[in-house]
């Protein structure tokens, strides 16, 4: 069994702290609007080609990382579902935390936009202790944590807003 999870520091801040490492991790990901393989940790590392999301275990954070970007289509969605899934169950056995990223994604076809409610239940029933999500603008986030209250304010699950540049 992997180590404990980790839980905020304190209820008061979870909408405007985000600890160091979580904030490199996302700016790497975002910083050029592509993704960054090369700053992850070299075990985490996939080859990636013009590729719409990634799922990636985090053996040194103890995180499934899920991120998504550019416009998301049914089939897409579900590849990505797949994916998660099956990185999800390589983990059972494990204390984690999770981290579902869509800040990237610009257009949701109608019928994959159940995909972030998807993944969000996939992640908390494989046993994530810390669900952290990154959301698109502030709108989205109020929406999420105004809907998920009981669990943000439980220290279960996080929501912040990344702004991309324009």
């Amino acid at each position: 069994m992997g180590p404990p999870c980790i839980y905020p520091p304190s209820i008061s801040n979870l909408g405007t702290a985000l600890d160091s490492e979580l904030t490199a991790r996302i700016a790497s990901f975002h910083g050029s609007g592509m993704v960054n393989n090369h700053s992850m940790p070299a075990r985490g590392r996939r080859i990636l080609v013009k590729t719409m999301y990634i799922v990636n275990w985090n053996p040194d954070s103890n995180t499934v990382e899920a991120n998504l970007a550019g416009y998301l289509t049914r089939g897409e969605a579900e590849c990505f579902l797949e994916d998660l899934r099956e990185t999800l169950a390589a983990h059972a056995d494990d204390q984690f935390n999770a981290l579902l990223d869509f800040a990237a994604v610009t257009r949701v076809d109608d019928d994959a936009k159940e995909v972030f409610d998807v993944a969000r239940t996939a992640m908390k029933s494989h046993g994530a202790c810390l669900l952290s999500v990154v959301a698109r603008d502030e709108e989205e986030q109020t929406k999420f944590v105004e809907s998920h209250l009981q669990e943000v304010l439980e220290g279960q699950e996080r929501y912040f807003a990344y702004h991309l540049a324009a």
